[in-house]
């Protein structure tokens, strides 16, 4: 299985858009450079990582 992703549009207007990703095989997440900003909440098991 590979990632599987999901997105929306913000409620709020201050977020462009609202996303969630999850994968039963990845382990480690790794982000690039960008010009805005992100905010990642991570679960590994049931447990908030």
């Amino acid at each position: 299985m590979g990632l599987l992703f999901g997105s929306r549009p913000s409620d709020s207007p201050w977020i462009a858009s609202v996303w969630t990703c999850r994968s039963e095989q990845v382990s480690e997440m790794t982000s690039v450079a960008s010009e805005t900003w992100g905010l990642v909440f991570g679960q590994q098991r049931g447990t908030p990582s």
